[in-house]
Parts: C-alpha cells; structure tokens; sequence
C-alpha cells in the first residue's frame, strides 16, 4: 500500500494523502432559482460538508454541482441526457459558508449533444469557476416520455413548478 515506483512512502506523505479521502456531503444544499428553455440558475451556501483539505469547498463537490446545473440546462432542450465531457477552470476559490449561484446557458442543442456553458460566481457577480460541457442526447422527451425518479430525495423545496409553467 505504502509502494511506489519502488521504494516505501515516507509516513507523512502516505498519511497526507490519505486526508484528502473525505465523506464530502451537501449535494441536497443546491436548489433551482430558475428553470427557462436553455438557462438554469441554481444557487447555494455551500455547506461545511464541501470541505476540502484546505478548507474550502472541494474541486470534486463543484464539479458535481457545475455536472448537476449543465444537465438540467441540457434537459430544458427536451432530450434525456448525460454528460460526455466537461471542461473546468477554477479561477478562485469557492469558500465554505459563502452563498453563490450557478448559471448555466445552451450555446449549441442538436439532436445529438447539447453543449452548455456554466459559471459558479459569488453574490457580487464575481466568476469563480467556469466550465463547458457536452452533453450526449439519449432520447427526445414528450409529454408522454417517462421521466427518471432521482436516486436520493429530489431537493425542490425552493421551486414552486406551479408559477414557472
């Protein structure tokens, strides 16, 4: 366990790196702002549960949100989707306790791949992460389409569908 390349780790490399395993939670923290045709915009206070060793929220908990507001953004096109690629710049960092709001844009929806650009930004505007992703079509949606239940507790307690229609 402690090998590599051929020689032991040192304890304190081995014990460093073992701290960046972490149970990250807080996913059920994002709640939808907006949902239009192309444009979504979540917003949260990221919770203490994002935590990376640093201490601020972890890059893999902001790639789950950026993944989680592109699909959305995606789905509004009216195609089931999932993601093929993403492309990610963390440009400052995101800080725990700190509210910011996820904004995600259609820039190309095809029959085959939705591409949606997503920015994280801080309540003054400021962007902190940017990201694109593309996104593979399964199937066109119809009114008719059967719609995945979410594994855990859908989190709409912000979003009344009842005034968006």
């Amino acid at each position: 366990m402690t090998e590599g390349m051929g020689e032991a780790l040192p304890s304190y490399l081995v014990e460093g790196a073992l701290n960046y395993l972490s149970d990250m939670t807080g996913f059920s923290e994002l709640h939808a702002d907006m949902i239009e045709r192309g444009h979504v915009r979540n917003t949260m206070i990221v919770p203490a549960g994002a935590t990376n060793i640093h201490g601020n929220a972890h890059g893999g908990f902001i790639l789950g949100l950026l993944d989680s507001t592109c699909g959305m953004a995606a789905h509004t096109m009216g195609y089931a989707n999932v993601t093929v690629q993403m492309s990610t710049n963390f440009m400052k960092p995101v800080r725990i306790g700190e509210e910011i709001v996820l904004e995600a844009r259609v820039l190309h929806g095809g029959r085959r791949s939705t591409v949606v650009s997503c920015q994280v930004s801080d309540v003054q505007g400021r962007v902190l992460v940017s990201a694109q992703a593309t996104m593979f079509n399964l199937e066109k949606l119809d009114e008719n389409s059967v719609i995945p239940k979410p594994f855990y507790p859908r989190n709409d307690t912000c979003f009344d569908i009842r005034t968006r229609v």
